[in-house]
């Protein structure tokens, strides 16, 4: 994967690493995911991102491709996280102009998932 690094990861379904293409972030700026949906995701970011900015997001999923998947998201929700010392951002982002086999293979991942998570329970 070339210079990506493994990112942390807490909370519900999540992919292996993010990597946020935009304008508004320094150049291949990492994101730590929260939740992974069909639909979007929820992430951590060290700086804030406005309102209804639109991100070109490559999204790289545990034990799948190594280019990853490239993604359409918009913020929808941005709020103040503390951690430590620290101020992070956690960010929600819709997905749009996602095509629906990318969206089938986010969706198969996340079903995989959570079938490992209830096998390991028992």
């Amino acid at each position: 994967m070339g210079g990506t690094e493994k990112l942390l990861h807490a909370g519900s379904i999540k992919a292996r690493q993010l990597l946020v293409k935009e304008k508004l972030l320094p150049p291949g700026k990492r994101a730590f995911t929260v939740n992974l949906s069909g639909g979007g995701l929820q992430m951590i970011v060290t700086e804030p991102l406005p309102s209804q900015a639109e991100l070109l997001i490559q999204l790289y999923l545990e034990g799948r491709q190594e280019e990853g998947l490239e993604v359409k998201g918009k913020v929808i929700q941005a709020e103040p996280l503390q951690i430590g010392e620290q101020t992070r951002y956690r960010v929600g982002v819709s997905f749009f102009d996602l095509e629906e086999q990318t969206r089938e293979r986010i969706i198969k991942y996340i079903f995989e998932e959570e079938a490992k998570r209830r096998g390991g329970r028992r």
